[in-house]
């Protein structure tokens, strides 16, 4: 993967080292053909623990933002928000781990939580990944980097923040910490994501979508963790 400068557009999204092998290698964007069927999506349920006090307009974009780019990808978004803080990968009592239910909690971080945590300087954001045959929930967004980046005008705050947890999502759905060299699993976005992301454009690959429908399904039912890899070209 080239990596970006530090120049204006030169803003890169990352994860904890995590472990799998899935790489993907396709460039097909397309609907999740289920839903001309009428089938329904399955579901997860992300748990926003807003410490970085992203406004409520903004925070409503972002979610819709990011309810859009899961469902285009077949997978169906619920959406809570933690009235406290969260101990592990343990929810809080009012949101107690539902039977058959697939949570995410999505930590939105400020600049003075951010700079204790283990990223990059240059990263919106990071998935923790346990590995083995763990599976993982906690991802987290800085806010102060979304803010910086949106101000250069090429998007809003909230379709940057609504893309960016999309991206975090897709690591922890996908088991994995690997980068693809298109759409919104790119390690990192310039100018043209930016320009793609504003329009809508920047989404999962139909492997991408296909591998986390199969996931949300598997952690509904217990399935362990898939050792299947693709290739990459």
């Amino acid at each position: 993967m080239k990596r970006q400068g530090l120049g204006i557009w030169g803003w890169r999204l990352g994860t904890l080292l995590g472990l799998g092998l899935l790489v993907v290698s396709s460039a097909a964007f397309a609907r999740d053909p289920r839903a001309a069927a009428g089938e329904e999506y399955p579901t997860i349920i992300v748990i926003i623990h807003n410490y970085g006090r992203v406004p409520g307009g903004t925070l409503d974009e972002a979610k819709a933002a990011t309810t859009r780019i899961l469902a285009l990808a077949g997978v169906k978004t619920a959406w809570q928000e933690s009235p406290g803080p969260v101990t592990g990968s343990a929810s809080s009592t009012a949101f107690r781990r539902r039977a058959n239910g697939v949570e995410i909690n999505l930590h939105l971080i400020p600049r003075a939580m951010a700079v204790r945590l283990p990223s990059d300087k240059l990263c919106l954001g990071l998935s923790i990944l346990p590995g083995g045959d763990k599976r993982g929930d906690i991802a987290y967004v800085f806010c102060h980097r979304v803010e910086d980046l949106a101000g250069n005008g090429d998007a809003s705050a909230g379709q940057i923040l609504g893309h960016a947890m999309a991206h975090e999502i897709g690591h922890l759905l996908l088991n994995s910490s690997a980068h693809s060299p298109v759409g919104i699993m790119q390690g990192e976005w310039d100018k043209r994501e930016l320009t793609h992301l504003q329009a809508g454009r920047l989404l999962f690959t139909s492997e991408q979508s296909h591998l986390m429908r199969a996931e949300v399904l598997a952690r509904q039912t217990g399935i362990g963790i898939s050792q299947a890899t693709t290739t990459q070209n």
